[in-house]
């Protein structure tokens, strides 16, 4: 979809269908397309990418999820590293 001059956006059904999915999950439900808790952190990692704002918020309910299964949550950018550490040999050419 072209946007014009607006930033890319999420499909508002996405967005309507990862808020039902997440709002299941924390009623105890399934998700109607047994989605994994992961799958809905990365479609909270891509709505964040879009709308940081609302990718915050979805990622902050996933992490109520993730407190109540024991699984780390993942944040988009944080914890990832910035490229190779000390340790890299990426540096010498022989």
């Amino acid at each position: 979809m072209v946007n014009g001059d607006a930033p890319p956006r999420v499909p508002r059904d996405f967005r309507r269908r990862l808020r039902a999915a997440i709002h299941n999950r924390l009623q105890g439900r399934p998700t109607p397309e047994g989605e994994s808790l992961s799958t809905l952190i990365g479609w909270a990692a891509y709505v964040h990418m879009a709308d940081p704002v609302a990718g915050e918020r979805y990622l902050a309910e996933l992490a109520r999820l993730d407190d109540l299964a024991g699984v780390a949550p993942a944040t988009p950018g944080r914890g990832m590293p910035d490229g190779p550490g000390p340790e890299s040999d990426a540096a010498e050419v022989e």
